[in-house]
């Protein structure tokens, strides 16, 4: 049932859709490229389609409404199928900024410096690239798994002109409103490093 609830998500190439998720999934390794999820026994077309199945699906030509409205159905899914917390009286979530490096694509739009951690002793820790800000679930951990684990709810990319705390607080404020969501009104916490104790 979930499962065709998200191929309907997507209006084109949802079967591809489908097998790249599924390719990911199954892929435990890591995949260095999206072309080398193409390789999957689980991805049942050609190379090309996996362009077009992200390029149609995730239209970048929609407008911001369009796009919103498609992550919002997608968060949706995603909750229906996150198991609610039973020994906590809480929700838990997790915000955090990442960097994404792309020193060397210089017609990239809004490509800026970024803060890059560097374990190089004497490097300075800048980058050029795309900053993204995430909001995360933390589901209860289970007794048979030994690993924690994260459910990504939303990410953005974090504009020139503002700071990753800004767009967390309205990653966070969309969440926390939106009375489809399993949490609204319900008690949540929410875990950051000390940068989110600040005022934005």
């Amino acid at each position: 049932m979930h499962r065709q609830h998200l191929r309907g998500l997507f209006k084109s190439y949802s079967d591809s859709v489908i097998d790249l998720i599924d390719a990911k999934k199954s892929n435990s390794n890591g995949a260095s490229s999206p072309v080398e999820l193409s390789l999957s026994s689980l991805f049942e077309r050609t190379y090309d389609s996996l362009y077009k199945a992200i390029q149609k699906s995730f239209n970048f030509n929609d407008s911001n409404k369009k796009k919103r409205k498609k992550l919002k159905n997608l968060t949706r899914l995603i909750a229906e199928v996150t198991p609610q917390p039973k020994k906590r009286p809480f929700y838990l979530f997790a915000t955090d900024t990442t960097p994404h490096p792309r020193p060397h694509s210089p017609t990239l739009p809004e490509r800026g410096y970024i803060y890059q951690p560097n374990t190089v002793a004497g490097n300075k820790s800048v980058g050029v690239g795309h900053t993204f800000s995430f909001v995360s679930m933390l589901p209860e951990k289970h007794l048979q798994s030994s690993a924690p684990w994260s459910i990504p709810l939303s990410a953005e990319r974090v504009p020139i002109e503002k700071k990753g705390t800004s767009v967390a607080i309205e990653q966070i404020d969309a969440l926390m409103t939106d009375e489809s969501l399993p949490w609204y009104g319900k008690l949540s916490v929410l875990t950051a490093d000390s940068v989110y104790s600040q005022r934005s």
